[in-house]
């Protein structure tokens, strides 16, 4: 965990194949921290990877997906940003599991899109 934690800070965009493929670690930190690496050394051409870890089952793995997917996404992502909230709303109000950050995050690159027919 360490290592990959230690490629997002002094990591070229060559370590993000390698990081692009833990991003469904059985290890919740390793994942997460993968996530994370890749936001700080991505841009919008590794948005098909954050894209990826939201279908992971793992909350923590989304959460990190949503504040990458804020950061570097564009167009692309608003379907699955959408529905996305629409899973954080249903399960929030019955569980109230999910961190607030995660659906901050998904309301935030959504208002970017705010007059896209796809982001209603």
């Amino acid at each position: 965990m360490q290592l990959v934690a230690a490629l997002g800070e002094c990591g070229s965009s060559a370590a993000i194949p390698a990081l692009a493929a833990q991003i469904h670690e059985r290890r919740e930190d390793v994942k997460c921290s993968a996530i994370a690496a890749l936001a700080k050394l991505g841009d919008s051409s590794t948005l098909p990877v954050f894209l990826d870890a939201l279908t992971d089952r793992s909350w923590g793995a989304k959460g990190y997906a949503m504040a990458a997917i804020e950061r570097h996404g564009d167009e692309r992502a608003i379907g699955a940003v959408c529905a996305r909230v629409r899973a954080m709303l249903s399960r929030h109000s019955k569980r109230n599991q999910h961190p607030d950050t995660e659906l901050i995050c998904a309301l935030r690159f959504l208002q970017r899109y705010q007059d896209d027919d796809r982001a209603n």
